[in-house]
């Protein structure tokens, strides 16, 4: 009796040990691993994202802000407040597809265009040249020849869709100003704090143009520095920015469009005189 009893369990345990086993998930034969959960597969020449747009929106109206103070002339917004509208409209009508460019001009007092600061949004980013200005270039215009300003953007064609998410008291069909004789040369800071999704033009009028004489070049010719009165510091210029390839060389007698920049002033549509 007893030895049935001990027989009967040695059969239960084995029964259980071999249920114990069978239950046990099988050993990792290189190591410990993690269940894998499959991720979707990312593209390799996916394209880059674009910025939210009130990014882009908020970078052109403060960049048009900061244009109008330093021109002392008074921005459509009255506040910070007013200028949040500003860049929220911007927002909508990127988000809507209708909007390519804003800008900001200065007007002489025949109306006609003094500067123009245009922006051209783009969806892919493009190359980015190299920023010698590290911000805005603000060229040395007259103040006494600005009259007024006006922000404007373009082409806004389905405004009517939308005109009740829009905040700002915006005037639809305003007309192009006749521009004075003058130069237009490409931002190079507007590209690079937009990572390639904003592009900035530049027109300054021919009233802002200096004379001046190179003073010392840079031994491999690409960069040299020149006296322009009345200033009493040196005006930078590089080669990119000349209106067609020449040497610099202590000595020569050049024209330029003189701009203002953090890293001090610079000139644009270069040109050799005579």
């Amino acid at each position: 009796m007893f030895v049935s009893i001990i027989l009967g369990l040695a059969v239960v345990g084995a029964l259980g040990y071999v249920w114990f086993l069978s239950r046990r998930e099988p050993a990792p034969r290189n190591g410990p691993c993690e269940l894998a959960v499959p991720s979707p597969a990312v593209p390799v020449d996916a394209p880059p994202s674009v910025p939210a747009y009130r990014a882009l929106a908020a970078k052109t109206i403060r960049s048009f802000h900061t244009i109008l103070k330093y021109f002392k002339c008074q921005p459509p917004w009255q506040n910070n407040r007013q200028m949040e509208d500003y860049i929220h409209d911007l927002k909508v009508m990127l988000e809507h597809n209708d909007l390519t460019s804003a800008r900001v001009e200065l007007l002489g007092h025949d109306q006609r265009v003094l500067f123009c600061y245009r922006v051209e949004f783009s969806p892919q980013s493009k190359p980015q040249l190299p920023d010698h200005t590290l911000g805005l270039e603000l060229p040395m215009l007259p103040a006494d020849q600005i009259a007024n300003s006006r922000v404007m953007v373009a082409p806004v064609i389905r405004m009517q869709e939308y005109r009740h998410l829009l905040r700002a008291p915006w005037i639809q069909n305003v007309g192009n100003l006749p521009a004075r004789p003058g130069s237009r040369f490409v931002s190079e800071h507007t590209t690079v704090i937009s990572g390639g999704h904003l592009q900035g033009e530049l027109f300054v009028s021919e009233d802002a143009r200096r004379m001046g004489i190179v003073t010392s070049v840079d031994p491999n010719g690409r960069f040299a520095f020149a006296h322009v009165p009345p200033y009493p510091v040196p005006v930078f210029l590089h080669r990119r920015q000349c209106v067609r390839p020449f040497p610099f060389y202590p000595g020569l007698r050049v024209s330029l469009i003189p701009v203002q920049t953090p890293r001090g002033l610079q000139g644009r549509s270069i040109r050799p005189e005579a």
